[in-house]
Parts: structure tokens; C-alpha cells; sequence
């Protein structure tokens, strides 16, 4: 009892929301004369303080009261350089508001001034990592049409052109990260995996053979892999949109429904009911590509990349469990124990989340 309550202590503890860290987004226009810098509210909130009541409602009136802290925000948080000469960046126009899916960004328009009539070959962004460690800066230069996406604070030629082959190994490294930092994801898959290792007859579990368990295994996760990358695909094409915030709440109750079918299995095309969550898990996945459409040549590199690397990260992921769960799945104790056990966990877990992003 002491083992169980203590995994759903650590599942609980895990961060809530997983898949629209803190994210800010930079454009630079061809020449590098003028920039456009998106930045969410809530995370000006935590570096600035606009929200000067405190009444935990952000006015509008308060962010263009708060225009002076966010300008010398953006100087300590941004600098250009031409020729190791800082640049002046300065607002370039009256701030504007982006209501997005996933919540309110402040759009700020810059102008960008080099000495000697120089054009920014340097770009140092050290924007919102001090309070969210997660946060990401996603670049979109359109001198040379391309798109990266920056972790950490850090130091970036503006000149050197970036090939299609370092976009796409730099989105699978993104792709990656983001499926380990994804425990509600996480979740969904252990769920899944723990009965490909069993067969239900009157009414009590069997265990498999290590073929068929292997082979039932493979058929879910391929399944859940087709259907959240067609959801990937669409999305980032536009073609399809959703809410963030309904997409999250989506895919914590995919995690309870799922857990539910183990410990009461009546769903018995279960191939279908993932491919189903897997489109919903889709939604999750895009929301952090939500504007490679304005990069075209671009899109398609890191598209493919951040797919891979989600691919690579759930595979890992997958291998890791799959020879533990074979192991144990021997025993009897497997379909009386751990199969509920674990299952029950993850309902509870996943009405956490649900409770949470409601």
C-alpha cells in the first residue's frame, strides 16, 4: 500500500500541464531592421508584476501602464549586435494583443538600429528562463526563410544559413524532450502497455506468450503514433485547430477512460479507442508548432523533425517498459496486482488532471 500511495504521490506531483510550456516567439524581418516579439502574459506577469492590484486579473489598462517595465524588460532580455556593436531596440508602435488558443500573448513591435548603418549578424535571448526553465524562445527569420527553436539562454549567429538538416535535428531533439516532459503522454502509454502483456477470458487475466504480447505491444503503439501524426500534420498545416485549453482537459480524461478499460474492460476494440485518444494526444503535440505555418520552407524540416523525435522519445520510452512488464507478466500476480493496481493509479492520477485544467 505504502509502494502505491507513494507512485501516486510522484504522479500528482508532476507538472499539470506539460505540453504549452512558457513559449515566447520572435520574427525578424529580411533586412533585420524591425523584429516583432511575442510574449505571454502570464509569464510578463511573473518577470514585470502587470497586474498591479493584484487581483489576479490582467486589464489592459495595467498592460499599458506597465509599457515602461516591459520596454526595459525587452533591453535586458533581448540583444542584437552588429560586428560584437550593440544594437538600440526600442518599441516600434503601440502594443497590441494576440488572443491565442492557449491564452493572451502581448505583441510588441520593434525596431532594430545597428551603428554605421550595420544590420544585426548576433541575437542574445535570455528572455523568461530566470522564473520558467522550460520556457522556449521559437525564432523565425525571414532573411533566410528558416525557423529554430532556443531551450536556454544563448548566444546565435544571425548570418550563418541554417540548412534543412539542422532544422530537422534540432526539432528532434525538441520532439524528444517534449514526450519525456509530457507525464500526462507518459501516462496514456504505461496504460496502454500494461494489457499488451494479457488476454481477458472469464473474466480473469491470462498471461500472453511473449510473441503475441510483443505483437500486441507493437499493433497499439503504431496505431496511437498513426493517429496522433495525422493530427500533427493537420494542425500544423491549419487545417485543424483547437482550444489548448480543451485539448489539455481532453487528453487527461483519455488517460481516465483508458485506465478505466483495464480494471473494466468494455471497450474490446481497443485498437480503435487509441487511435481515437491518439488524435486528441495529437492536438498536445502541435500546440508547440502552432506557428511554423509562417515559415513554409521551414515548416516541413521541423515538422518532420519534432514527429521523428516524439517517435524516438516514445520508442525509448516504450523499450524501457516493455522487458520489465514481459518479466513480471509471468507471475499471477500480475492480472490480480499490478494490473489494477497500476491501472487505478493512473485513473486517479488522470482525475487529478482532469481536476486541475478544468
Amino acid at each position: 500500500m505504502k509502494v502505491w500511495s507513494m507512485m501516486l504521490l510522484f504522479l500528482l506531483v508532476m507538472p499539470v500541464s506539460a505540453h504549452q510550456p512558457s513559449t515566447a516567439f520572435l520574427e525578424l524581418n529580411a533586412d533585420r531592421t524591425q523584429a516583432t516579439l511575442q510574449w505571454a502574459l502570464t509569464d510578463l506577469q511573473r518577470a514585470v508584476g502587470v497586474d498591479h492590484n493584484r487581483d489576479g486579473q490582467l486589464l489592459w489598462s495595467e498592460v499599458v501602464q506597465a509599457k515602461t517595465a516591459i520596454e526595459s524588460y525587452i533591453r535586458e532580455s533581448l540583444t542584437l549586435s552588429a560586428q560584437d556593436q550593440a544594437c538600440s531596440v526600442q518599441l516600434n508602435g503601440p502594443l497590441l494583443l494576440n488572443p491565442r488558443s492557449e491564452g493572451g500573448y502581448l505583441v510588441l513591435p520593434l525596431r532594430l538600429a545597428c551603428a554605421s548603418q550595420r544590420t544585426a549578424d548576433t541575437l542574445f535571448y535570455q528572455g523568461m528562463f530566470g522564473f520558467a526553465p522550460q520556457h522556449k524562445l521559437l525564432l523565425s527569420n525571414s532573411g533566410d526563410d528558416s525557423v529554430q527553436m532556443l531551450d536556454h539562454a544563448t548566444s546565435i549567429s544571425l548570418t550563418q544559413t541554417r540548412t534543412s538538416l539542422a532544422t530537422l535535428m534540432e526539432f528532434v531533439q525538441q520532439g524528444v524532450i517534449h514526450i519525456w516532459i509530457g507525464i500526462d503522454h507518459l501516462a496514456f502509454l504505461l496504460t496502454l502497455m500494461l494489457v499488451t502483456m494479457v488476454k481477458r477470458e472469464n473474466h480473469q487475466w491470462h498471461a500472453r506468450s511473449g510473441r503475441q504480447a510483443l505483437r500486441s505491444a507493437a499493433l497499439l503503439v503504431s496505431v496511437f503514433t498513426l493517429a496522433h501524426s495525422v493530427t500533427l500534420i493537420l494542425v500544423s498545416a491549419g487545417l485543424l485547430r483547437l482550444p489548448v485549453y480543451w485539448v489539455e482537459l481532453a487528453i487527461a480524461v483519455t488517460v481516465v477512460l483508458a485506465a478505466l478499460n483495464n480494471l473494466w474492460p468494455l471497450i474490446r476494440k481497443v485498437s480503435l479507442m487509441v487511435f481515437v485518444f491518439g488524435l486528441i494526444h495529437g492536438f498536445g503535440f502541435a500546440a508547440v508548432l502552432s506557428e511554423l505555418m509562417q515559415s513554409s520552407s521551414s515548416m516541413v524540416a521541423a515538422l518532420a523533425g519534432f514527429n521523428i523525435g516524439v517517435e524516438l522519445g516514445q520508442l525509448a520510452v516504450v523499450l524501457v517498459i516493455l522487458p520489465l512488464l514481459l518479466l513480471i507478466s509471468r507471475y499471477p500476480w500480475y492480472g490480480r496486482v499490478v494490473l489494477p493496481g497500476l491501472s487505478a493509479l493512473m485513473a486517479l492520477a488522470g482525475l487529478f488532471w482532469v481536476a486541475n485544467r478544468i
